[in-house]
């Protein structure tokens, strides 16, 4: 009986082994098509956003705070360039998304690159515009909006998750 037990042992470890490796392929397959899917979401929202981004550099841009309120100042000139600076980036990546998804042949390390530019310049304007608020008495509102549209709109593997999420959180938490 023991002999019995012994044999098994080893081959039921392989067979660990064997569906560990078969879970980690189908994870890896999984991801390409959930990018691809990922930038057909993002590709028409930016059309939408990096017009709206740059309305809204104008606007911060024009904006004249009241007498004696030069941090409101302050708060809405740093404003117009970042959201200058975002709509750029968003520009950028949106062009190349649709040149991108329109090729025959595709490779999944850009794809996974303009997914996480989208995704970090996003979190990273909400995370400084969020700290940037509170300077003159608005919460943290941009922030939590923005992690949840990236949430629901990025598919990403867990990994990539926790990297991207976990370090704006704490740099976010940290300033």
């Amino acid at each position: 009986m023991e002999e019995m037990a012994e044999a098994t042992e080893p081959a039921v470890a392989l067979g660990r082994i064997d569906r560990l490796k078969a879970l980690i392929q189908e994870y890896g397959e999984v991801q390409g098509e959930g990018t691809l899917d990922t930038l057909r979401r993002f590709r028409p929202i930016l059309v939408a956003l990096v017009p709206l981004h740059f309305v809204l550099a104008w606007w911060f841009a024009q904006f004249q705070a009241p007498s004696g309120r030069a941090e409101m100042q302050a708060w809405a000139d740093t404003l117009s360039v970042w959201q200058l600076g975002l709509a750029v980036v968003l520009l950028v990546n949106g062009v190349l998304m649709h040149l991108y998804l329109t090729r025959k042949v595709q490779v999944l390390w850009p794809a996974t690159l303009m997914q996480a530019t989208v995704c970090i310049a996003y979190l990273s304007f909400a995370s400084a515009a969020s700290i940037l608020d509170v300077s003159i008495g608005n919460g943290i509102g941009t922030f939590m909006i923005v992690c949840q549209g990236i949430a629901v709109l990025s598919l990403m593997r867990p990994l990539m998750a926790l990297v991207i999420f976990g370090t704006t959180f704490g740099v976010f938490w940290r300033i």
